[in-house]
């Protein structure tokens, strides 16, 4: 709980009764359960996460999920929107910087770039 900050519907109760759940994946079904958006894209990524056992895997499904929606309410031909996803932009790129660099620390052989790439980003 000492890791967690309350935003939006996640309020302090709600993240209380979610680090009671004995495991993710009942983690995964009560956020779906409260209807909370990013749960569906939690469930299509664990699959894969049970199967290597990788956190990442749900990370990078909460990154797609949160970037496609967020450029997707945009009307770019707003200054303003424009503006907010130009930083959104700036931000993918960035975070695709952080997986590359995590890769090479941990040596990775192999890498999955289909499952890691988050589409939008400037470079």
């Amino acid at each position: 709980m000492g890791s967690t900050i309350p935003f939006g519907r996640l309020d302090e109760v709600s993240l209380q009764e979610l680090a009671r759940q004995p495991d993710v994946k009942a983690g995964i079904d009560l956020l779906a359960q409260w209807r909370i958006p990013y749960a569906a894209a939690l469930l299509r990524a664990f699959p894969a996460y049970r199967e290597r056992g990788d956190f990442s895997r749900l990370e990078t499904a909460l990154d797609h999920s949160f970037f496609a929606e967020a450029l997707r309410g945009l009307d770019r031909t707003r200054p303003d929107d424009a503006v907010v996803a130009g930083a959104l932009r700036r931000e993918i790129d960035r975070i695709l910087l952080g997986y590359a660099l995590r890769t090479m620390h941990h040596g990775a052989t192999e890498i999955d770039t289909a499952a890691i790439f988050i589409p939008g980003g400037r470079a």
